[in-house]
């Protein structure tokens, strides 16, 4: 094979499998400042089931999976506010935990991306093929990264900004249940 078709092919390589790790990263894209925002409004107002409704409105989002899970767990049972909470964290860590190891399971996707970058960048550096064919590996290499620390971001905000909805949540589900049904 001639280095410029090592090039092709290895980035080739780098997209195909970097792109289906990053895509189901992105289909599920949700801007956790802003749910929280809407959730907190929601819970403040005591409509607990429209917001129920809102986190089952993002199938494809790990947060919104993970608080309707919280939620669900919440609203089960008849316990006094802390033990509420502490179920509500339970279920939420227990699912986050779930979807981490989903996504543990796409790394070696990524591994192969990178080795798809690295032939791209052999055949172009050591092997004299035109410096264009770089263009697919480079965009391999950004979605590996791009994917990597997406993955990185989520492990760590995600259980910091549940913490913050716990409390509202249970209060505005044992309101519902306090208040007679119209």
């Amino acid at each position: 094979m001639t280095p410029l078709l090592y090039a092709l092919v290895g980035g080739g390589v780098a997209v195909v499998a970097a792109a289906w790790p990053w895509f189901v990263g992105m289909r599920g894209h949700v801007s956790m400042q802003v749910l929280d925002t809407q959730l907190r409004k929601l819970y403040a107002a005591g409509n607990a089931p429209r917001a129920r409704k809102l986190l089952a409105a993002g199938p494809h989002a790990i947060y919104m999976r993970c608080l309707a899970a919280a939620h669900d767990a919440a609203a089960a049972g008849d316990w006094p506010t802390a033990q509420r909470v502490s179920h509500a964290r339970s279920a939420f860590n227990e699912r986050f935990r779930a979807e981490a190891e989903a996504l543990a399971r796409r790394l070696p996707l990524l591994a192969l991306a990178l080795a798809g970058v690295a032939v791209a960048v052999w055949a172009v550096a050591l092997e004299g093929a035109r410096w264009e064919a770089i263009i697919p590996g480079a965009l391999g290499g950004q979605l590996v990264v791009s994917t990597y620390l997406k993955t990185r971001r989520l492990a760590r905000e995600c259980p910091a900004h549940a913490e913050a909805i716990y409390v509202p949540m249970v209060e505005a589900i044992e309101r519902a249940r306090a208040s007679p049904a119209s």
